[in-house]
């Protein structure tokens, strides 16, 4: 039986070839070829077909033995790699999903004399209900410079409407006018003459489409 530790060698390099030949099918190959030879072997001297009863013969099944345990685990180290870049991969899609999914509506950096807890919740809401929208470091306003005015102007003056019983109409009753930060709010909507634009409606009926302001203040 001086020709088993041949055999081995020869079949455990053609298992070998197989397999770097195929990487996509690598870890099935290694293992069946591990597999193959163990069993083999085992039925073979179990059913008494195969007796080794000298040196030769037996490390012809040692070799076997030795060659199936080498290719069983060169499939496992190479397969928990693959599966960890695939995991990691999988991770990495899940945390991006994710960020996209729970990110703040409202992500412009707001400076500090404009920073409120108010203004935060009412560009949030504005933004939610599609008024204004996120450009860059900015926001643009979608609708009339004197509804952004009317915003600001209750978020930072505390102006506020007023009905006039003889009228029947919302007045627009300022509040704190020395407060109105107008370059700030210039800058950050990229607008200009913000201020004035308030200031032509003082005591005038609030503009068109206040309500759907009002409701981010109740």
């Amino acid at each position: 039986m001086i020709y088993l530790p041949i055999l081995v060698v020869a079949y455990t390099c053609g298992i070998l070839v197989a397999a770097i030949a195929k990487k996509k099918y690598q870890r099935a190959i290694l293992w069946t070829g591990a597999l193959i030879p163990f069993f083999s072997i085992l039925l073979l001297i179990g059913l008494g077909l195969y007796k080794p009863d000298n040196f030769s013969s037996l490390f012809g099944v040692f070799l076997a033995l030795g060659c199936s345990g080498l290719m069983a685990c060169m499939a496992e180290r190479q397969f928990p790699t693959r599966l960890k870049v695939q995991n990691d991969q999988f991770t990495n899609q899940n945390q991006s999903s994710e960020s996209e999914e729970v990110s703040p509506l409202n992500k412009v950096k707001l400076p500090a004399k404009l920073d409120t807890q108010l203004a935060r919740d009412v560009f949030s809401k504005a933004i939610e209900a599609g008024l204004m929208k996120e450009k860059g470091n900015h926001y643009k306003w979608l609708g009339t410079k004197v509804q952004l005015a009317y915003m600001c102007g209750r978020i930072y003056c505390e102006d506020s409407p007023q009905n006039d019983q003889v009228e029947d109409k919302d007045i627009w009753k300022f509040g704190r006018t020395e407060f109105f930060p107008d370059s700030d709010l210039n800058e950050l909507f990229e607008v200009t003459d913000l201020a004035q634009s308030r200031q032509n409606r003082k005591d005038s009926p609030v503009p068109q489409g206040s309500n759907k302001i009002n409701v981010f203040f109740e």
